[in-house]
């Protein structure tokens, strides 16, 4: 959240829109690589000691859920948009943006936000 709260007043100084960049790290190895040698990317220290000792399924799970709450608070604080990079998953892009199967709609928009 301190991210966010950093980039609204920062879209708000500079009266540019800002896009989040969501990466939901999918294994270790990953996670270990994007560290080492992809400069820009951190993974909060707390977060990459775990990982190395959770199976990758619920690595990619708990990124999942993370990457909900980085859109849900992104969008409270009314920021341009959120850039989802899913390596490979775009399965799911849909849960990621909280898609209700049942209604076909998005919950996390005021307005309802249609999948086509």
């Amino acid at each position: 959240k301190g991210r966010i709260d950093f980039l609204k007043n920062l879209q708000d100084e500079i009266k540019i829109p800002i896009i989040v960049g969501i990466l939901p790290i999918k294994s270790w190895g990953v996670a270990k690589y994007m560290q080492e040698n992809v400069q820009g990317i951190t993974i909060p220290p707390a977060d990459y000691k775990l990982f190395q000792y959770l199976p990758d399924a619920e690595i990619f799970e708990r990124q999942v859920a993370q990457a909900q709450e980085i859109v849900r608070y992104a969008r409270e604080k009314n920021l341009a948009g959120v850039h989802l990079m899913p390596l490979g998953r775009g399965d799911k892009i849909p849960e990621i943006l909280g898609y209700n199967h049942e209604k076909g709609v998005f919950n996390f928009f005021e307005k309802p936000l249609y999948l086509h």
